[in-house]
């Protein structure tokens, strides 16, 4: 393996430095980790030092394929600005930084992610399943982002970030904030325990929520508001039929994207 010491900066700069071979070593090294029973697991980047830390993957071009971490536990991977799709399934991560990504709709995180920070990330359609604890959200786009099964989120800062259309249902959050959080609509807290502090405020649906235990009046102040984007959505789809252009068209309605519409801090 040839390490190299240059640190370029700039998310073109560091999606650039990256070619096949170095591609498929990063790769291999996490197919060949997986099968090792017990963590923790390793891996070394191809520029710096092995024992350098942290492990230097930023701009990591994932592409079609995908970046697929399964069954490990890792610490320290710097993937600032990586773009593709990323699947992280039954896995822990730990302190690892995903600032500035932008993942492929289709990726997963789960199993458990602790200390990691996501700031400025695009994860449109992300799914969220596992437990994610002192995580940093901070102005990531989590757009039509779902929650897998008992989802839970501890210490977690959704400061400034975008939660147009997501759809959290069944979710545990314990002292999150939502500080400036940006909602929509066809945003949706449904079924959701929350403690210390509550959901964001603003347009979206809150449903059979409870606040530090107690049951929280159900609301949705955008349903005017969704019914619009619906009556939109299925004209636009009528209209793309008509014209042989339906496979362009969302699978589902989406809200417009704008700057507007920031909720509360959720009483932290």
């Amino acid at each position: 393996m040839t390490h190299e010491t240059a640190r370029p900066s700039g998310a073109a700069a560091l999606r650039r430095r990256w070619d096949e071979n170095r591609v498929a070593e990063v790769r291999d090294q996490l197919v060949q980790q997986a099968k090792i029973a017990r963590g923790p697991h390793r891996v070394v980047s191809p520029w710096g030092a092995p024992d350098v830390v942290p492990v230097d993957l930023r701009g990591f071009p994932a592409g079609k394929g995908g970046l697929a971490v399964h069954y490990l536990t890792l610490e320290a991977l710097d993937l600032s600005h990586m773009k593709g799709r990323l699947h992280v399934y039954q896995s822990e991560l730990v302190a690892c930084t995903l600032d500035g990504a932008t993942l492929a709709v289709g990726s997963i995180l789960g199993r458990r992610l602790e200390r990691c920070s996501l700031v400025a990330a695009r994860m449109p359609k992300v799914r969220l399943a596992g437990t994610f604890v002192d995580c940093d959200f901070g102005g990531a786009s989590l757009r039509g982002a779902t929650l897998g099964e008992n989802a839970t989120f501890e210490r977690c800062s959704f400061d400034a970030t975008d939660l147009s259309d997501a759809r959290f249902v069944g979710g545990r959050f314990v002292d999150c904030t939502f500080g400036t959080a940006v909602v929509s609509p066809l945003t949706s807290f449904e079924r959701c325990e929350l403690r210390g502090g509550g959901p964001p405020v603003g347009a979206l649906r809150l449903e059979r929520c409870t606040v530090d235990g107690e049951r929280i009046a159900d609301r949705w102040d955008g349903r005017a508001g969704a019914e619009e984007i619906e009556d939109r959505y299925l004209a636009d789809y009528v209209e793309a039929v008509v014209a042989g252009r339906a496979e362009g068209v969302p699978l589902e309605p989406e809200s417009p994207r704008r700057s507007t519409g920031r909720g509360g801090s959720g009483g932290r």
